[in-house]
């Protein structure tokens, strides 16, 4: 995870259900870096953003709060990028 930053500082990673679904997904998600990370329903309209954006926060051990402005600072940058 390191290098591939390290080499594309500009990736991103995104979870969504796959964080309930899968432990190695929920091993990965805390060795991604804040700055990189999206979290998303997977298209699963039956799905409450809210409900992923708890659960990666517990599995991170981070506040939902902070998650959630940490995100939008995220998706700020990804849209002041694209305007360029």
């Amino acid at each position: 995870m390191r290098d591939l930053l390290r080499f594309h500082p500009q990736t991103y990673f995104s979870f969504g259900l796959s964080i309930d679904n899968s432990p190695q997904m929920r091993d990965l998600l805390p060795l991604v870096p804040l700055e990189s990370l999206f979290l998303e329903t997977d298209n699963q309209k039956h799905l409450d953003i809210h409900e992923i954006y708890i659960r990666a926060a517990e599995f991170i051990k981070i506040d939902f709060d902070f998650l959630k402005s940490q995100i939008m600072m995220n998706l700020k940058r990804i849209g002041q990028k694209a305007a360029h």
